[in-house]
């Protein structure tokens, strides 16, 4: 490999070993699930506030390793869609922020747990560059049933940044 597919792969290999399943748990076992990323070695996760919108709700998130811990809410933001649980246990590697927003152009790693979740619980990974380093996004969520949609809220994300990564 060149020294760039290198540099991916050794990315891709930290992401993965920060980069958790999010798993709500009902009776009947999990009722759903998202992705998160370990943000502090305590076991602190950033999620969406939309993966764990019901806080009564049971949550464990998967580590790397196939290992699980049980996991609360400590914080949510709806507004921002953002949403901080707490999976204590042994110390973890976790994701650190950065300084600034990376370009257009610039190479990033993605990660994430969409649609079904193979039995080794390894997440969906892509290499990508950024193609817009701010955009709004918008999401608006519907009422069910009914022969015409009625919007409930619209979420608004004003300074996303776009990437062409495929997970």
């Amino acid at each position: 490999p060149s020294p760039f597919e290198r540099t991916v792969g050794a990315r891709m290999r930290a992401l993965r070993d920060v980069t958790v399943e999010v798993e709500m748990l009902s009776a009947a076992g999990v009722a759903g699930h998202g992705s998160g990323v370990f943000v502090a070695a305590r076991g602190d996760v950033l999620t969406a506030a939309h993966v764990v919108r019901d806080r009564r709700q049971r949550f464990r998130v998967v580590l790397a390793d196939g290992s699980s811990r049980e996991a609360y809410v400590v914080a949510r933001d709806e507004v921002h869609d953002a949403a901080l649980l707490r999976a204590s246990g042994a110390p973890t590697p976790f994701a650190r922020a950065i300084a600034a927003p990376p370009g257009a152009g610039a190479w990033v790693v993605c990660a994430g747990y969409g649609g079904q979740v193979d039995a080794e619980h390894k997440p969906m990974e892509s290499a990508g560059v950024v193609v817009a380093p701010s955009f709004a996004w918008a999401v608006t969520e519907y009422a069910p049933g009914g022969r015409l949609p009625i919007p409930v809220r619209t979420l608004r994300f004003p300074a996303m940044v776009r990437t062409d990564c495929a997970t």
